[in-house]
């Protein structure tokens, strides 16, 4: 059976930068009265049952020695199944089992042999704390060493600011030759399958130099598009101070405050590709994702990981349950729709769509399922590009051009792509 999955409204920017951070502050707070209480309990717990089990085999060496046999099979098993293979393991450990068991059977429940550990100097046994008497009296200092943990694995299960693609989807996503690839059109969950991990160095973009002349030329060419929409949707077009361009990137990204370009657009010959990917790039830095998707990577994503701590007093999955909850993913999809918006304020759409028809011809798909399909932004731009025409032909302006472009255009392109 199919599954059909449906993007629901989220709750807005804003509601992430305050609840997020707030039931991150609870679950810290919760953390903190769990190691003062119940930890501390536990503690005493523990060597209760320790001291009482120390005891037991102190009384009964009989019964502590076929234990610790029992043990030492398993060890030798479990090295007998790294080296010959689990067959013979269970072999290794099942025979000797059966025979110390029937060994312990015959001399403890037959002949009610018990052997006294006598040369073993005797361990009282502690009595366990009451636990109303924690709860009266919480030990300030073990809830703070229980919060050491929590700001450690807050750490190391952060999210990515872009999320990588679902590994089922990713597997079934056709794999594109790089000599077709179109990526610069999306955003960073099209990830290539031999991704690895690199260091990537920043050419900074000089001014008045060939490429800086490239970048400013777009901008301008941005400013002048949004003159044709009343009321301007944006009054000043904030662009960044620093422009980077590296060589081994497909994509138009911000790195902090840096534009990071790709060196194989910055051509003037490669204009029309440019233009839409810097204008989505642009959407970022002139709203607040600059700052929110960095934010909201502090916390984790969702996983089994996170419900597993719970139990141990660790609330991470209080700050998850709420950022999920609110729609995180359905604001990501979101704000994928609200940059191809961007791109057409600033002129772009129909380059973008006719990218997008492009992609869609070679087979590209967006691989992660929460995300807006490329036939979804196909028809997201349509819209916008038909109203526009509307709107200049009631107000008798000429059409530069047809908004949506041709079948003969998109099969140029692609027959281009594939030669």
């Amino acid at each position: 059976m199919a599954n059909y999955h449906r993007r629901k409204r989220h709750a807005g920017t804003l509601t992430f930068f305050l609840l997020v951070p707030a039931a991150d502050l609870l679950g810290a707070f919760l953390t903190y009265l769990y190691g003062s209480t119940v930890f501390v309990w536990l503690l005493f717990f523990l060597r209760f049952c320790g001291t009482s089990v120390l005891n037991f085999f102190y009384h009964d060496m009989l019964t502590t020695l076929g234990i610790g046999a029992l043990i030492a099979a398993a060890i030798v098993a479990c090295i007998v199944r790294v080296l010959e293979g689990k067959e013979l393991a269970l072999k290794w450990f099942a025979y000797p089992a059966i025979f110390i068991v029937a060994f312990w059977i015959i001399l403890r429940v037959l002949f009610q042999l018990q052997i006294t550990a006598s040369f073993v100097p005797h361990i009282p046994v502690f009595p366990a704390l009451d636990f109303k008497y924690v709860l009266k009296h919480p030990n300030s200092l073990a809830g703070l060493v229980w919060l050491i943990p929590y700001g450690i694995i807050h750490l190391f299960l952060r999210e990515s600011p872009d999320v990588l693609p679902q590994k089922r989807r990713q597997e079934r996503q056709k794999k594109t030759p790089p000599n077709r690839q179109v990526a610069h059109v999306v955003d960073s969950n099209l990830v290539s399958e031999d991704w690895e991990e690199e260091t990537i160095i920043l050419n900074p973009i000089w001014a008045d130099e060939e490429k800086w002349h490239i970048v400013q030329a777009c901008i301008a060419q941005y400013e002048a598009a949004l003159k044709r929409l009343y009321p301007i949707p944006v009054k000043r077009l904030k662009v960044p101070r620093r422009f980077c361009h590296v060589a081994k990137v497909t994509q138009v990204v911000l790195q902090g405050l840096t534009l990071v370009i790709p060196q194989a657009l910055l051509d003037s010959m490669k204009g029309h590709r440019l233009l839409p990917a810097l204008a989505r790039a642009l959407f970022a830095y002139n709203r607040m994702d600059l700052w929110i998707r960095p934010f909201m990577s502090f916390y984790a994503r969702q996983g089994c990981f996170v419900l597993i701590l719970a139990p141990l007093g660790w609330f991470l999955w209080l700050p998850v349950l709420v950022k999920y909850g609110l729609g995180w993913n359905d604001w990501r999809a979101d704000r994928v729709l609200d940059a191809d918006t961007f791109a057409w304020m600033l002129g772009q759409g129909e380059t973008l769509l006719h990218q997008l028809e492009l992609m869609r011809a070679l087979g590209i798909e967006e691989p992660d399922p929460s995300m807006p399909t490329i036939e979804e932004r196909i028809g997201h731009l349509q819209g916008l590009l038909n109203k526009e025409h509307e709107s200049m032909q009631r107000q008798g302006i000429p059409q530069a051009g047809p908004l949506i472009g041709p079948e003969e255009d998109t099969q140029g392109r692609l027959k281009a792509v594939k030669q």
